[in-house]
């Protein structure tokens, strides 16, 4: 295994202890009536966390060993989450948190593909905490 490999491997288990370790529920808004329903509109303007996503995806299950197909079916249940590419070598999706905010910084997720179609590896955080430009995928 290279250092490299062995390198982005510490950097998601490191993520992956941090997210397991932290943690938020859900939230529920009541309505006029007295009942509680989801929030749809109040997620909407929700500032999100690494944190946040990592739950997200965990819950989704985009986890490392989980398919191609995990990822596409999490992507279509969670409509802030915006795909900019999606092969089969990669996906790159992002949180556009500089619209409810301007000085928030978006959440980036890049998803590995494995050549049988299993995810290999994750990275997630804002564009600066990346190795690559991932600005230029989402426009």
């Amino acid at each position: 295994m290279s250092k490299s490999t062995r390198t982005w491997m510490c950097l998601f288990a490191a993520c992956l202890s941090y997210f397991v370790l932290g943690g938020c529920g859900k939230s529920k808004q009541e309505t006029a009536d007295g009942s509680s329903s989801s929030a749809p509109a109040a997620s909407a303007a929700k500032i999100y966390s690494l944190d946040d996503v990592g739950k997200e995806l965990n819950e989704g299950q985009v986890v490392l060993g989980g398919t191609h197909d995990n990822v596409r079916a999490f992507y279509a249940s969670h409509p802030n989450y915006h795909v900019c590419k999606d092969d089969e070598a990669f996906t790159v999706a992002v949180v556009w948190n500089h619209k409810v905010d301007k000085h928030a910084d978006d959440q980036y997720v890049v998803t590995n593909y494995n050549r049988d179609g299993t995810i290999g590896g994750m990275e997630t955080g804002p564009p600066q905490f990346s190795v690559g430009n991932l600005t230029s995928y989402c426009k």
